[in-house]
């Protein structure tokens, strides 16, 4: 299986194609398939290596040994993809969707970030984190990601914001590497999180896990899987330099807070009180 991704990659980077290229010529779905495989082929991959990597029994180090050798050029690729699938492609779907939100589609967002992901986890890529932060930084793709996210309100789809939380669990992808989690500070992430438009739902006291509509329910999405995360990924690559910032942040969010708190409240605990409604906590809570 160790084989696969080299295949799989030379396939797609013969092709010549970006993803604005694909959409523009009737090639999205051929295009996307291309990429669903390379997100499995990279996920294969990197479960090999860290097998691999693994203290094997006598008469299995040798293939062992074989596939670490192989991670050097596994990384090589990686950096490609990131450069060219998930710098580029982010960005060019960023623009497909603000300009012609018809011919675009959250999954193909989705794709991206899958692939990001993937890519982090390849071992050895760590030793890279450098490489690739500076990388994304000339793309200017966390730019990109924020921009997208202060656009998602006005690029509902159906009144469900979800490019908000798609861009933020992009954001989310990119602060898992420190270096990366110490330029999203110094670019000011949670000014630009702060100020954009959809972030007014976020201060709503509508906001919950069990609240009725679309766009509601995708504002606690935002919220409990990609704000909280992020502000856990800075305060742990920062440090206490960032956590007054991150203070500041979380109390523009009264309702969402007390709301959490709450929930870990048990209703009649001291036996004295009276009957209270019932409550409920949710796993996303």
């Amino acid at each position: 299986m160790q084989e696969l991704l080299p295949t799989v990659w030379e396939t797609i980077h013969s092709l010549g194609d970006t993803f604005e290229l694909a959409l523009a010529t009737g090639d999205a779905s051929y295009y996307r398939l291309l990429l669903k495989i390379l997100y499995l082929a990279l996920r294969m991959h990197a479960d090999g290596m860290k097998k691999a990597s693994q203290p094997g029994q006598f008469g299995q180090d040798t293939l062992a040994i074989t596939r670490l050798r192989d991670s050097s050029s596994a990384v090589r690729i990686v950096i490609d993809v990131l450069d060219r699938i998930v710098a580029q492609g982010f960005r060019d779907l960023a623009v497909v969707v603000h300009d012609n939100p018809i011919d675009s589609s959250p999954e193909d967002i989705a794709i991206i970030t899958g692939i990001l992901q993937a890519c982090l986890r390849v071992p050895g890529i760590e030793f890279c984190h450098p490489q690739i932060v500076a990388m994304l930084v000339n793309s200017g793709t966390a730019r990109v990601a924020t921009t997208l996210f202060s656009w998602s309100d006005s690029l509902a789809v159906d009144g469900d914001p979800i490019y908000g939380e798609l861009s933020m669990l992009f954001l989310l992808e990119l602060s898992s590497m420190p270096p990366m989690a110490e330029q999203l500070a110094i670019d000011g992430v949670l000014g630009h999180i702060s100020s954009a438009n959809i972030t007014k739902y976020l201060r709503s006291r509508k906001v919950s896990p069990f609240a009725e509509g679309a766009g509601i329910q995708r504002c606690y999405s935002i919220w409990v899987r990609g704000v909280l995360p992020l502000l856990l990924n800075l305060l742990h690559s920062v440090g206490a330099s960032i956590a007054t910032e991150v203070a500041l942040f979380l109390n523009q969010f009264p309702a969402l807070l007390k709301q959490s708190a709450e929930a870990f409240d048990a209703p009649e605990a001291l036996r004295t009180i009276t009957k209270t409604p019932p409550k409920y906590l949710s796993l996303s809570i």
